[in-house]
């Protein structure tokens, strides 16, 4: 049995395997940075005033992508599903738009 992702269909939807390596690696970081803003804005309107805090301390002192949400996921929980929801929204909202093409 083959499980399609949102991944795989969105690869699919916009022939990303046609793409150059170039296009294809600025395409998916632009895509994964609008997922993350979008999660992160998101769990913002949820932390409290403390939790704000302590996250200002630790985006001060760490920089590196990865670092930044293994701590999101390991101190909210939740964030790993915001992840994936706002992944599964990009994909739709990229249906939506490339569908009647």
């Amino acid at each position: 049995m083959n499980e399609t992702t949102p991944q795989s269909r969105l690869v699919a939807l916009l022939a990303l395997d046609t793409w150059s390596d170039t296009e294809r690696n600025i395409f998916l970081e632009k895509s994964g940075q609008l997922i993350l803003d979008a999660a992160v804005a998101r769990l913002l309107l949820v932390l409290s005033e403390a939790e704000l805090a302590k996250l200002e301390l630790y985006l001060d002192s760490h920089k590196n992508i990865k670092d930044i949400i293994g701590y999101l996921s390991d101190t909210h929980p939740q964030f790993v599903d915001i992840l994936g929801e706002e992944a599964v929204a990009l994909q739709a909202e990229a249906e939506q738009i490339v569908s009647p093409l």
